[in-house]
């Protein structure tokens, strides 16, 4: 708490010298001591220290992620000496005095204790990231949030939505109310197209196609292609390589092979051996572009 500094007049009353003050409140000759005198009180008050909490999620809103960088700043005259989170660093002006903290997420929420009421903003930086949760490539959300903290709860949100948008393209800041009025999310889209691969034999009606096991397939990116396909996220498959330049790997049965985080370009896709009792496929290509799968 402030200090609080008042003065007694010639008729025993309490004059505060500053009068705006809310956690401070005075009664003046209200207080019986005794039959025949009168005192004044003086009562102040302790705010309890606040609590926020800032998760970082896929777009979601499922799946932690660690590894982003987040800033919360304020122009407001802060304490930031009284404000704590784990692992968070000073965020500083040209003057270098503290505007705020930063943080990279971990995977668990970031709670922020003893905000003092004011406007603040929130922002991840740069353009993209690697999660530790999961190694896929994330799209950082874009421009800020903004909100006021008043009485330790968060209100005037600007730049988020209270809706969460499981196929959105785009990365977006997230805040609900109705939810919690002390908790603000930033949900991150991965970079890249999601690609399911099947292997049938074609023969069989198509309703009644199931995935054949042990075929042999490569995934490669065409010629004059720069494309790192160490960072696709290959699932339901028995991956044998992967490098910059190839993927390799067998199929499953009765599932489909999934590949995640394929960025744009133009690939080729091609059965190395088939399974059992069947004839390899000819490679064929195919193309991403903006996130879509262009045969």
């Amino acid at each position: 708490m402030n200090p609080i500094f008042f003065t007694v007049n010639a008729n025993g009353q309490i004059v505060l010298s500053d009068n705006t003050r809310e956690d401070v409140k005075v009664h003046n000759n209200d207080v019986l001591v005794d039959t025949n005198v009168w005192t004044s009180e003086l009562t102040a008050y302790d705010s309890k220290e606040s609590t926020i909490i800032i998760g970082k999620y896929d777009i979601t809103k499922q799946t932690e992620l660690a590894g982003a960088t987040l800033t919360l700043t304020s122009e407001n005259d802060v304490d930031w000496s009284k404000v704590t989170l784990e692992n968070s660093t000073a965020v500083l002006d040209e003057n270098k005095k503290q505007i705020g903290i930063q943080w990279i997420s971990t995977g668990t929420d970031a709670v922020i204790k003893g905000l003092p009421d004011g406007d603040y903003t929130l922002a991840e930086t740069g353009s993209e990231f690697t999660s530790e949760t999961d190694g896929k490539a994330y799209k950082v959300a874009e421009g800020t949030a903004t909100f006021t903290l008043t009485d330790g709860t968060i209100a005037n949100t600007t730049g988020t939505t209270d809706t969460v948008d499981a196929d959105a393209a785009d990365s977006y800041f997230y805040y609900n109310g109705t939810e919690s009025n002390i908790s603000l999310a930033v949900c991150d889209a991965v970079i890249g197209t999601t690609i399911i691969i099947n292997k049938h034999d074609i023969d069989t009606e198509e309703s009644s196609r199931v995935n054949l096991p042990d075929a042999k397939m490569k995934l490669t990116p065409q010629e004059g292609q720069t494309i790192d396909l160490s960072k696709i996220i290959l699932t339901d498959g028995n991956v044998l390589t992967q490098t910059r330049d190839s993927i390799i790997w067998t199929t499953e049965e009765f599932i489909s092979t999934k590949l995640e985080n394929v960025p744009d370009g133009k690939y080729f896709l091609t059965e190395d051996a088939a399974p059992n009792g069947y004839t390899v496929v000819t490679a064929f290509s195919f193309s991403i572009l903006s996130n879509v799968l262009v045969e």
